[in-house]
């Protein structure tokens, strides 16, 4: 892929890459000169051997301010037993706080005692600005707490050191 893109004379500028079961997905934000079009750059990507390409135009990122801006961000993090419909019940309570998912990333693995499988869940949330008047952290952290007890794991919340 990045061949083609270096071909046609593009920049690739964020981008995203993951391993999921036996997929592999990337996404990248490209910058291509004007005589290329997303159609162009499409078709010369589908002569790749197994993959599957999705492409839109967007606009420059760095040419618009982003709204809303970040008011609140923290790390949220669980490990513990996995149960059905633990993802649902975490992203609620973090949604019913006005709180928003810029990322999440969910693993299991065979725990080191008792043959059990271990789910491990991380991301990021965020808040608006302006914060809710009713925004509060602490009962968001003990909300996830008392929560993490029921589903028997450990959930913790806590602010990131910067706010972008």
């Amino acid at each position: 892929m990045t061949g083609v893109m270096d071909k046609a004379g593009c920049n690739i500028g964020e981008s995203r890459a993951v391993k999921l079961g036996n997929h592999f997905s990337v996404m990248m934000l490209v910058s291509a000169p004007k005589e290329e079009t997303t159609s162009s750059l499409t078709e010369q990507l589908k002569v790749i051997d197994g993959l599957t390409i999705t492409t839109f135009e967007t606009s420059d990122p760095r040419a618009i301010e982003v709204n809303p801006q970040t008011g609140w961000s923290g790390q949220f993090k669980l490990s513990g037993a996995d149960n059905p419909g633990i993802v649902y019940k975490v992203t609620s309570v973090l949604s019913k706080n006005r709180l928003s998912i810029e990322s999440l990333q969910t693993t299991s693995e065979d725990a080191p005692f008792g043959g059990t499988k271990l789910f491990k869940m991380e991301g990021v949330a965020t808040v608006s600005k302006p914060l809710p008047k009713s925004f509060n952290i602490v009962s968001v952290q003990e909300e996830l707490s008392a929560l993490g007890d029921n589903l028997n794991c450990d959930i913790e919340l806590s602010p990131s050191d910067d706010i972008s």
